[in-house]
């Protein structure tokens, strides 16, 4: 069988069509998130399959991992949320103590080890902000998937981090999608406090 060997023109053009194609994906993903839509996971598995590939390719070899870590998260965040907790479907909730602490450890751990591994065991440029930005994100996907108010928090510093990160791999499609991620993020932010206060006031209310 003879191997298909692309130009590299052709590689170019397909590589941006797919970061196109990952990017709008990505987008439509959280444009669901922030109307707490639960077909921001099956959007955003696409999206995240294919940034695995795309990363690894420009070197963001933390950032491909943890568009890895976005996969197996999304298949328990779509379990998660369509799976009732004593017969009532999961809530918008304020950020718990144990959640809290959870995701805390998650960062501190990540990040550590993220960092060392880019450092000395990869040919990585930016090994601190990819690391810094990939341990961010497991703590936001994971109180993502509990349905926590505060993981917009941990997106917007992803969002705002990563736009000068990816115009620095050339990726400009990709530090678009960031910049749109941002103010996606802050409006899923008021929505979800917004429907986190209803919540309360309905289990309140019958009290």
């Amino acid at each position: 069988m003879q191997t298909v060997i692309f130009a590299p023109d052709k590689m170019q053009e397909y590589f941006s069509i797919l970061e196109a194609i990952a990017a709008l994906t990505g987008i439509a993903s959280v444009w669901y998130s922030r109307k707490a839509n639960v077909l921001t996971y099956p959007l955003g598995i696409v999206s995240v399959l294919l940034y695995v590939y795309l990363c690894f390719e420009v070197k963001l070899y933390a950032d491909a991992g943890i568009n890895a870590w976005y996969f197996f998260m999304s298949l328990y965040g779509w379990w998660r949320w369509l799976q009732p907790a004593q017969g009532v479907a999961l809530q918008i909730q304020r950020l718990d103590r144990k959640r809290f602490w959870i995701g805390g450890a998650l960062l501190v751990l990540a990040f550590p080890l993220l960092f060392g591994a880019l450092r000395y065991y990869t040919d990585s440029d930016v090994p601190l902000l990819d690391a810094f930005t990939t341990a961010v994100a497991i703590t936001g996907m994971y109180w993502m998937a509990e349905k926590r108010i505060e993981h917009w928090y941990a997106w917007l510093v992803v969002d705002v981090v990563s736009i000068p990160l990816y115009l620095y791999k050339e990726m400009p499609v990709t530090a678009l999608q960031f910049g749109v991620f941002t103010l996606l993020a802050w409006q899923g932010l008021f929505i979800w406090r917004k429907k986190g206060t209803e919540t309360s006031n309905a289990c309140t209310e019958g009290t």
